[in-house]
């Protein structure tokens, strides 16, 4: 079968961001929709139908998988990797994970899920994200979807559309990343959502604050006017409960953090991060349960867990080390950036001991002349470094 045999045919699922004339029609877009015909529900149907049509079809097709099934502690169940080369030009990762439906340490129970994951997604994801230092709403089309509810047909329930600005602090000499996404999600059936995020461009949306540079005279603290970089990601995530009453978590994407970290750095940590998240989620539904305030406890996975690979790393206690997005964070699937240190610093500096794993930390030789690009490139803070980013 030749490539453009396989190549899935979504539209919206691409690393390429929405303009603003792509999307329903919104009151705070009025002055940048004077010519858009773009029905909401029409639209959302087909956003929902891709994502579903992706995970039951496009991911058993088109995906391989990514070595044996790896460990996400404090999570009880290990982690398969999956991965594409196929889709557009677009490197894809994926993970699937089957839990026991319990409210017990190193799973999860269907509710717990589901207010994890469904409910407040954008919110949920950054208080187990710890190098999310804001999750600002532009909008959302909540209103407009109670109009209309009973026309998504039998197929979609509980339907939610919203944008944010997901920030992520990252070391210097790095800027920080800001990605703009769509998040749609929906049930559909009993025991049973989906969740998609989809890149968006709101450099002229007035609501927005980071992607048009408003954050730098109007943020609150010097984090949030700092800075940042535009990055990209794009995200499918299925939840449903099985016939054995387990719960089958899965999750696909594809990223771009711009800038100056190499496409190929990022490539090499994306299926750390995306198996780390589940650990992650684990030890943030035990905290609930238990009342414990949020990053006090359990120890979570070391590098060599995650990646599969021997040898012993001792872990710096999290009171001791700053959040680092690069291995840190939940997202991507969220998170594009996640993990690259794990394999990138192992190349280049394999003796440096347990900060290593944990800071994409350039060495001094190379620090000055990264930050100079970085300010070089994006002389305002709003602009991505370019749209080919570099290949190791």
């Amino acid at each position: 079968m030749s490539l453009e045999a396989q190549q899935p045919a979504t539209r919206k699922l691409r690393l390429r961001p929405l303009k603003v004339y792509d999307l329903p029609s919104h009151p705070s877009l009025a002055s940048l929709q004077s010519n858009s015909n773009v029905g909401l529900r029409d639209f959302v149907r087909e956003v929902l139908t891709e994502a579903v049509d992706f995970s039951d079809n496009v991911i058993p097709s088109t995906f391989q998988k990514k070595g044996s099934e790896r460990k996400s502690p404090p999570s009880t169940a290990k982690v398969q990797v999956l991965s594409s080369e196929l889709l557009r030009g677009e490197a894809w990762f994926a993970r699937q994970s089957v839990h026991e439906n319990a409210p017990l340490d190193g799973t999860a129970s269907w509710d717990e899920f589901e207010a994890g994951l469904f409910d407040d997604h954008a919110e949920n994801e950054a208080t187990y994200t710890p190098s999310i230092y804001d999750t600002h709403k532009v909008l959302d089309w909540a209103e407009q979807i109670n109009e209309i509810e009973g026309d998504f047909g039998v197929e979609y329930e509980e339907v939610a559309m919203e944008i944010y600005e997901m920030c992520h602090e990252l070391p210097g000499p790095l800027q920080n990343r800001v990605f703009c996404v769509l998040n749609t999600r929906a049930f559909t059936r009993a025991g049973a959502f989906v969740v998609t995020q989809i890149p968006v461009d709101l450099k002229k949306v007035p609501n927005a604050i980071y992607a048009n540079g408003q954050n730098r005279t109007q943020g609150s603290n010097e984090l949030k006017r700092a800075k940042a970089t535009i990055g990209e990601y794009v995200s499918v995530e299925r939840v449903h409960e099985q016939d054995d009453g387990n719960v089958m978590w899965e999750m696909a994407t594809a990223s771009d953090a711009k800038g100056w970290v190499p496409m190929s750095a990022q490539k090499m940590g994306v299926p750390g991060a995306i198996v780390k998240d589940v650990g992650l989620f684990m030890k943030q539904a035990a905290e609930k349960r238990t009342k414990k305030p949020h990053g006090a406890v359990e120890e979570l996975a070391k590098p060599d867990e995650v990646a599969g690979e021997p040898g012993p790393v001792e872990e710096a206690s999290s009171q001791d080390r700053v959040p680092n997005p690069i291995v840190d964070t939940a997202q991507p699937s969220y998170e594009p950036l996640s993990a690259v240190a794990d394999e990138e610093k192992e190349q280049e500096s394999p003796n440096t001991g347990a900060d290593s794993a944990y800071a994409l930390t350039p060495r001094p030789d190379t620090a000055e002349s990264l930050s100079a690009k970085e300010e070089h490139k994006q002389p305002n803070g709003l602009d991505a470094a370019p749209q080919a980013t570099a290949s190791a």
